[in-house]
């Protein structure tokens, strides 16, 4: 960005209202604003969300609000500013999405009262550390069902505030209404979110037309790319292919398929590639996916094995060694097994405090595993490697 610069430029100052309206999105005061030559500016800002610095081209015109902006008075008698676009300095929302996408657990403070920033930055620092490819807050292992609107934003922000645009933040947006969903789609645009991932409405299912409905509304409000999370026994709507494959036509880019269906998975990698792109979401099935050529998986199990994880994404899809990949995931798959089996969310965090990482435990009524379980996730754990804590 300091490229963009040039020297010995008078320097002016922007409302935070104006630079709001001609950036898109909440921002603050300019970090520094420059006219080039009397006729056009750039003003570096950075938005009061997710902290992302982005630098707005703007062009001085004539017969313009006057309190649009405070410039100096020989810059800007009877003068307005026109948005012409904008660049962002390492902007990750137009990034395709490939690879390991951890779907992230939300730490809490101890009881469960409120997101635990702290815990939360120090799991994000280690996932990204460890090498994933994205973050994906807000869904299943996130308790997204456990937490009002204001705390799923608030977690969102905070994602995107220290992923610091290092890898694409994919914000779950699932909600009972499309109320809701619009209200969290418009959110995750403005916080700076690369998409969003859509469940269906749960406990009385949608119908197809009524989803195509819901998903071509928050592409429209949003204009993010969605990625549709496709988990039938949660949703109750199950759709075949070629019908997943259909939702291109309203927005959807990428699909998170946890149907544990390995045969229709297989038929949208093979046959539908061109119309939407498959992640795995189904545990035990990630090496036949990645395999069979999925570009990647949206992986809870990735919170408590990154190291793990991450080798097998780069031996498999990108070395394509399988014997090496085998190996691996004879360590990966009994853990991934044992996960679920149980509650999710409960089992991945009980596996992180026994690596020593701290969580906050899940949102009553569902608690840390406990006796026997507990246990025996220790045995997988210290089988694949890994050292445990008591």
């Amino acid at each position: 960005m300091d490229s963009t610069r040039k020297e010995n430029l008078p320097e002016i100052l922007v409302s935070s209202k104006f630079l709001t309206s001609i950036a898109g999105w909440e921002a603050t005061a300019p970090l520094f604003l420059q006219v080039t030559d009397g006729k056009d500016m750039r003003i570096e800002s950075q938005c009061a969300i997710c902290h992302k610095k982005q630098m707005v081209e703007t062009k001085i015109a004539e017969h313009c609000d006057p309190n649009a902006a405070v410039l100096p008075e020989s810059q800007t008698k009877n003068a307005q500013l026109s948005k012409l676009s904008y660049v962002s300095n390492l902007d990750t929302t137009s990034q395709s999405l490939s690879g390991i996408l951890v779907a992230l657990i939300t730490p809490f403070t101890d009881g469960g009262y409120a997101v635990d920033e702290a815990r939360l930055q120090t799991h994000i620092e280690h996932m990204i550390t460890a090498g994933v490819h994205g973050l994906v807050p807000g869904g299943t292992t996130g308790e997204f069902t456990a937490m009002t609107l204001s705390e799923r934003k608030h977690l969102l922000e905070l994602c995107i505030k220290h992923a610091r645009n290092r890898v694409p933040v994919v914000a779950g947006i699932g909600a009972l209404s499309t109320k809701d969903c619009l209200d969290l789609a418009t959110h995750a645009a403005h916080a700076g979110a690369a998409a969003v991932m859509v469940v269906p409405p749960f406990y009385d299912p949608v119908i197809i037309h009524q989803l195509r409905e819901l998903l071509s509304e928050i592409s429209s409000a949003s204009k993010l790319p969605i990625m549709y999370y496709n988990i039938p026994s949660a949703s109750g709507i199950s759709l075949s292919p070629v019908e997943l494959a259909s939702l291109c036509e309203v927005g959807v880019h990428y699909l998170k398929d946890t149907s544990g269906n390995a045969p229709a998975f297989t038929e949208l990698l093979l046959s539908h590639s061109h119309r939407i792109t498959a992640f795995n979401g189904w545990d035990t099935l990630t090496f036949s996916a990645l395999a069979a050529g999925a570009k990647g998986s949206v992986w809870g199990t990735t919170n408590l094995i990154p190291g793990l994880t991450m080798q097998l994404w780069e031996t498999l899809s990108v070395k394509g060694d399988l014997q090496e990949s085998r190996r691996l995931w004879k360590k990966i798959w009994p853990i991934c097994k044992f996960l679920e089996g149980r509650n999710y969310a409960s089992g991945v965090k009980t596996g992180m405090e026994l690596l020593g990482r701290e969580t906050g435990g899940l949102r009553k009524p569902f608690q840390l595993l406990e006796g026997d379980e507990r246990e025996e996730l220790r045995g997988l754990l210290e089988g694949a490697g890994l050292e445990t804590v008591q």
